[in-house]
């Protein structure tokens, strides 16, 4: 008999297991509620600070990682780009350099110049048409030194008769510092120390053609090979370019847009006579380019 009034009264006594189950359902289902009204009105902080670990720790369910049946779902943060890519600063340099031109003629109106120009190009000169302050410039060619566009020029006016006087278009030596990862600067460095390659590489060209020690179909592989390293340099250098303002990558990118586009006039279908013509005009017109940076660099410094 008091056996039986014990179990009796236990059975009597408030909460036990049952209780106990009802309120673990029921702080479940109130999780459950908050972290859907948490995630739709509170906002991303509380569900994911507060009701989320309340909700897995519950559930058992891993909270870093909602997708159990996708690892790759986690909920680390990536490393950002300065820790995936550290930055350095390094110091790049533009050569500088000199051509000194013929100039047949200085005109105020456009169109005589071009007139001139297309004479010129017609005798295998190079017939370049240079816009300043002072007016329209006619360009016949561009040589290295100060000495070969004096003696070229006496030539022409023992021979032909043509007074020419020189012009000289000069780039200046720059020097600026870029703060980038490692791939960027070693990018840019490739681009300044390439960009004086090209008119170094079609002066000689020029006068081995005209002195028929290079044949065209030779002189053409060789603009074909140079066009194809500058058409490299600006895509390297356009992709740099399209993720920053920097003043400095943008004139590089426009050299090289303008170099790529003065080597693609140099092409098939040209006689011998206007192959000349072209690498000198070519030669000139990268020149340029190159003083434009020059000019560009050290206005950005």
């Amino acid at each position: 008999m008091r056996y039986s009034r014990m179990e009796n009264s236990r059975h009597k006594q408030p909460g036990g297991p049952r209780k106990a189950w009802f309120f673990v359902a029921f702080v479940l289902v109130i999780g459950v509620g908050v972290y859907i009204i948490g995630a739709a009105k509170v906002g991303n902080f509380i569900s994911e600070k507060i009701v989320t670990p309340v909700v897995a720790w519950v559930t058992g369910e891993d909270a870093k990682n909602p997708d159990p049946a996708n690892p790759s779902a986690s909920a680390a943060p990536s490393p950002s780009p300065s820790e995936a890519a550290p930055s350095s600063t390094a110091t790049v340099t533009l050569k500088g350099g000199t051509i000194y031109a013929l100039q047949a003629g200085i005109f105020a109106d456009e169109a005589n110049a071009n007139a001139l120009a297309a004479t010129l190009s017609g005798q295998g000169g190079a017939g370049y048409v240079l816009a300043d302050t002072e007016g329209y410039r006619v360009l016949i060619a561009g040589y290295q030194t100060e000495g070969e566009a004096e003696s070229v020029k006496n030539q022409l006016k023992s021979e032909q008769q043509m007074e020419t006087k020189q012009y000289a278009i000069t780039s200046a030596e720059t020097k600026f510092r870029i703060t980038a990862d490692t791939a960027t600067i070693a990018s840019v460095q490739a681009a300044m120390e390439g960009a004086m390659e090209y008119q170094e590489a079609l002066l000689p060209l020029s006068i081995s053609l005209d002195k028929g020690e290079t044949k065209a179909e030779d002189a053409k592989t060789q603009i074909a090979q140079l066009r194809e390293k500058a058409e490299n340099m600006k895509k390297t250098v356009d992709e740099i370019a399209s993720s920053t303002d920097n003043k400095t990558i943008k004139s590089i990118s426009q050299f090289y847009g303008e170099t790529v586009t003065a080597l693609q006039g140099v092409g098939e279908g040209l006689s011998d006579i206007e192959l000349s013509a072209k690498i000198k005009y070519t030669y000139l017109a990268i020149g340029v380019a190159g003083r434009n940076l020059s000019d560009a660099l050290n206005a950005a410094a």
